[in-house]
């Protein structure tokens, strides 16, 4: 089990960094929704837009990090 610690430990480095090429405002979305667990319409108060854009900003975001992990994950296998 310490080699599957090792790969969790790996993944999640990879994520941050992923994550840290976000643009500012897809990054703090994330961090607010996730990390702070406010729901859409209060990080929608934090950052001064709609419930609605917000929720549009996090689906950019997601599909951008999917994107970039699909990526990566071709490049591993070959």
């Amino acid at each position: 089990l310490p080699t599957q610690k090792l790969v969790e430990t790996e993944h999640v480095a990879h994520l941050r960094q992923l994550i840290s090429r976000l643009p500012e405002q897809q990054r703090r979305v994330l961090a607010l929704y996730y990390y702070e667990e406010l729901n859409l319409r209060q990080v929608g108060e934090v950052l001064q837009v709609s419930e609605s854009r917000v929720s549009q900003i996090r689906s950019q975001a997601l599909k951008r990090l999917r994107q970039e992990l699909s990526e990566t994950g071709r490049q591993v296998s070959r």
